[in-house]
């Protein structure tokens, strides 16, 4: 049984059919699972950030914690304590910012840089020259001008 061009041909499209039919279902599927797969990482994340959020909260909750940051961040002391500040003679009274004073700079004193900045008037910006109302207006070259 030998089959014909035609009958050969509309096999073809047959098949061609039932398999972009099935594809695009297909596609949606494989996307639909990559978002979900996407959605629950982020989920975990935000869970696990929550869980360590709350950890924070609950140790806020604590007294001892909260004496211990106020101690630690902003110095605070209870009644009856005396503060002590211990200094290095070793260490220079130069700010801690990471440059070296250069010699060639000495350093002023805070009255100076105040009285300099309101003294010495600031720089004026770059503006555009104001426009001449009373000028005539002129046209590119070759285009009349209708300015009278």
């Amino acid at each position: 049984m030998a089959l014909s061009v035609a009958e050969v041909g509309v096999i073809i499209v047959f098949t061609l059919l039932i398999l972009f039919a099935v594809a695009v279902p297909l596609r949606n599927y494989f996307q639909g699972r990559s978002e979900i797969a996407q959605v629950s990482q982020a989920i975990a994340a935000k869970q696990e950030q929550k869980a360590q959020l709350e950890g924070e909260i609950s140790r806020y909750n604590s007294d001892a914690y909260v004496r211990e940051q106020a101690r630690r961040r902003l110095g605070v002391i209870d009644k009856g304590e005396t503060a002590f500040r211990i200094l290095d003679p070793a260490m220079d009274n130069a700010p801690n910012t990471g440059e070296q004073p250069t010699e060639d700079h000495a350093p002023t004193q805070w009255w100076q840089l105040l009285w300099d900045s309101v003294s010495t008037p600031p720089e004026p910006e770059n503006k555009p020259a104001p426009i001449d109302m009373h000028l005539p207006l002129q046209a590119p070259a070759g285009q009349p001008t209708n300015a009278q």
